[in-house]
Protein backbone atom coordinates (compact mmCIF):
# COMPACT_ATOMS: atom_id res chain seq x y z
CA UNK A 1 0.00 0.00 0.00
CA UNK A 2 1.81 3.07 -0.86
CA UNK A 3 1.57 6.24 1.66
CA UNK A 4 -1.16 8.77 1.28
CA UNK A 5 -0.67 11.86 -0.18
CA UNK A 6 0.17 14.94 2.34
CA UNK A 7 -2.82 16.79 1.45
CA UNK A 8 -5.41 13.72 2.00
CA UNK A 9 -5.93 11.36 5.18
CA UNK A 10 -7.93 8.32 3.48
CA UNK A 11 -7.60 8.86 -0.35
CA UNK A 12 -4.66 6.76 -1.99
CA UNK A 13 -4.67 6.54 -6.11
CA UNK A 14 -5.72 3.30 -7.62
CA UNK A 15 -3.23 1.48 -9.36
CA UNK A 16 -3.52 0.83 -12.92
CA UNK A 17 -5.03 -2.75 -12.83
CA UNK A 18 -7.48 -1.29 -10.32
CA UNK A 19 -8.32 1.63 -12.55
CA UNK A 20 -9.06 -0.61 -15.10
CA UNK A 21 -11.58 -2.75 -13.06
CA UNK A 22 -13.38 0.34 -12.11
CA UNK A 23 -13.56 1.46 -15.45
CA UNK A 24 -14.56 -1.93 -16.66
CA UNK A 25 -17.56 -2.39 -13.79
CA UNK A 26 -18.87 1.21 -14.20
CA UNK A 27 -19.33 0.40 -18.11
CA UNK A 28 -21.14 -2.56 -17.13
CA UNK A 29 -23.52 -1.14 -15.19
CA UNK A 30 -24.26 1.59 -17.34
CA UNK A 31 -24.87 -0.67 -20.07
CA UNK A 32 -27.77 -2.61 -17.99
CA UNK A 33 -29.15 0.37 -17.20
CA UNK A 34 -29.35 1.83 -20.84
CA UNK A 35 -30.94 -1.59 -22.02
CA UNK A 36 -33.37 -1.99 -19.19
CA UNK A 37 -36.91 -1.54 -20.60
CA UNK A 38 -37.67 2.40 -19.89
CA UNK A 39 -41.31 3.04 -18.27
CA UNK A 40 -42.91 6.20 -17.37
CA UNK A 41 -43.86 6.55 -13.69
CA UNK A 42 -47.65 6.61 -13.25
CA UNK A 43 -48.43 6.36 -16.84
CA UNK A 44 -51.73 5.88 -17.12
CA UNK A 45 -53.46 3.49 -19.94
CA UNK A 46 -56.96 4.18 -20.75
CA UNK A 47 -59.32 2.69 -23.45
CA UNK A 48 -58.78 4.77 -26.08
CA UNK A 49 -61.74 5.80 -28.70
CA UNK A 50 -60.96 5.70 -32.33
CA UNK A 51 -63.00 6.58 -35.29
CA UNK A 52 -63.10 4.99 -38.78
CA UNK A 53 -63.72 7.44 -41.88
CA UNK A 54 -63.67 6.51 -45.30
CA UNK A 55 -64.10 9.43 -48.02
CA UNK A 56 -67.02 9.01 -50.51
CA UNK A 57 -66.51 7.56 -54.16
CA UNK A 58 -63.12 5.66 -53.86
CA UNK A 59 -64.72 3.00 -55.72
CA UNK A 60 -64.75 0.42 -52.47
CA UNK A 61 -67.48 -1.06 -50.47
CA UNK A 62 -67.25 0.91 -47.31
CA UNK A 63 -69.38 -1.21 -45.12
CA UNK A 64 -66.65 -4.61 -45.03
CA UNK A 65 -63.93 -2.28 -45.01
CA UNK A 66 -65.40 0.03 -41.92
CA UNK A 67 -66.58 -3.74 -40.39
CA UNK A 68 -63.13 -5.17 -40.52
CA UNK A 69 -61.15 -1.94 -39.01
CA UNK A 70 -63.79 -1.09 -36.63
CA UNK A 71 -63.99 -4.68 -35.10
CA UNK A 72 -60.16 -4.71 -35.32
CA UNK A 73 -59.29 -1.37 -33.29
CA UNK A 74 -61.98 -1.70 -31.00
CA UNK A 75 -59.86 -2.96 -27.53
CA UNK A 76 -56.95 -0.75 -27.75
CA UNK A 77 -55.44 1.16 -24.97
CA UNK A 78 -53.20 4.14 -24.80
CA UNK A 79 -52.25 7.24 -22.61
CA UNK A 80 -55.11 9.33 -20.82
CA UNK A 81 -56.95 11.64 -22.77
CA UNK A 82 -55.64 9.77 -26.26
CA UNK A 83 -57.67 8.69 -29.51
CA UNK A 84 -57.45 8.34 -32.85
CA UNK A 85 -58.96 8.76 -36.30
CA UNK A 86 -58.80 6.32 -39.14
CA UNK A 87 -59.17 8.06 -42.75
CA UNK A 88 -59.31 5.97 -45.68
CA UNK A 89 -58.46 8.52 -49.04
CA UNK A 90 -56.88 6.24 -51.56
CA UNK A 91 -57.75 3.04 -52.99
CA UNK A 92 -56.69 1.43 -56.39
CA UNK A 93 -58.25 -1.58 -58.01
CA UNK A 94 -54.78 -1.88 -59.42
CA UNK A 95 -54.29 -3.25 -63.02
CA UNK A 96 -57.05 -5.25 -64.45
CA UNK A 97 -56.62 -7.60 -67.47
CA UNK A 98 -59.07 -8.85 -69.85
CA UNK A 99 -58.92 -11.62 -71.79
CA UNK A 100 -60.64 -12.13 -75.07
CA UNK A 101 -59.53 -15.43 -77.06
CA UNK A 102 -61.46 -14.22 -80.32
CA UNK A 103 -64.07 -16.36 -80.14
CA UNK A 104 -67.84 -15.26 -79.88
CA UNK A 105 -69.06 -17.44 -77.72
CA UNK A 106 -66.59 -17.35 -75.07
CA UNK A 107 -66.94 -15.42 -71.84
CA UNK A 108 -64.17 -12.28 -71.49
CA UNK A 109 -61.99 -12.95 -68.63
CA UNK A 110 -61.20 -10.43 -65.97
CA UNK A 111 -58.91 -10.11 -63.10
CA UNK A 112 -57.23 -7.82 -60.64
CA UNK A 113 -53.96 -7.64 -59.52
CA UNK A 114 -52.29 -5.29 -56.78
CA UNK A 115 -55.45 -3.58 -54.92
CA UNK A 116 -54.08 -0.74 -52.55
CA UNK A 117 -55.86 1.45 -49.85
CA UNK A 118 -53.88 3.95 -48.00
CA UNK A 119 -55.26 5.77 -44.65
CA UNK A 120 -54.21 8.65 -42.79
CA UNK A 121 -53.81 8.21 -38.53
CA UNK A 122 -54.40 10.88 -36.57
CA UNK A 123 -53.70 10.25 -32.87
CA UNK A 124 -55.28 12.51 -30.61
CA UNK A 125 -54.12 14.44 -26.78
CA UNK A 126 -56.47 16.18 -25.14
CA UNK A 127 -57.89 17.42 -28.16
CA UNK A 128 -54.97 18.51 -30.07
CA UNK A 129 -53.52 16.46 -32.78
CA UNK A 130 -49.87 14.83 -31.31
CA UNK A 131 -49.48 12.29 -34.46
CA UNK A 132 -49.95 11.97 -38.32
CA UNK A 133 -49.50 8.62 -39.47
CA UNK A 134 -49.69 7.40 -43.38
CA UNK A 135 -50.02 3.59 -44.34
CA UNK A 136 -50.62 2.09 -47.19
CA UNK A 137 -51.17 -1.58 -48.23
CA UNK A 138 -51.59 -3.99 -50.80
CA UNK A 139 -53.51 -7.32 -51.91
CA UNK A 140 -54.71 -9.69 -54.42
CA UNK A 141 -58.30 -9.16 -53.22
CA UNK A 142 -60.20 -7.32 -50.84
CA UNK A 143 -60.10 -9.51 -47.93
CA UNK A 144 -56.38 -9.80 -48.20
CA UNK A 145 -56.37 -5.96 -48.83
CA UNK A 146 -58.24 -5.61 -45.63
CA UNK A 147 -56.09 -7.89 -43.55
CA UNK A 148 -52.72 -6.37 -44.83
CA UNK A 149 -53.97 -2.79 -44.00
CA UNK A 150 -55.43 -3.28 -40.37
CA UNK A 151 -52.54 -5.05 -39.79
CA UNK A 152 -50.18 -1.40 -41.31
CA UNK A 153 -53.07 0.02 -39.25
CA UNK A 154 -52.17 -1.06 -35.56
CA UNK A 155 -48.56 -1.62 -35.99
CA UNK A 156 -48.51 2.36 -36.51
CA UNK A 157 -50.73 3.11 -33.59
CA UNK A 158 -48.55 0.48 -31.60
CA UNK A 159 -45.52 2.98 -32.61
CA UNK A 160 -47.88 5.93 -31.29
CA UNK A 161 -48.61 4.54 -28.05
CA UNK A 162 -51.40 2.85 -28.60
CA UNK A 163 -51.87 -0.74 -28.49
CA UNK A 164 -54.28 -4.33 -27.72
CA UNK A 165 -55.81 -3.34 -24.38
CA UNK A 166 -53.96 -5.13 -21.44
CA UNK A 167 -55.74 -8.42 -19.78
CA UNK A 168 -57.16 -7.05 -16.20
Amino acid sequence: MLPAPAGSRFFRHPTTPEAVGILLAALVLLNVISCAPHTIANRSLDRVAGTVRIVSDLGIDPAPLREQLESSLRDLSGPSGSSFEVCVYGFSRGRELFRYSGDESAQVESTAENMTVAVLIRVTKSENTARVLFAEASGENEARLYENITKKILHRLDMAGIGPAPAR
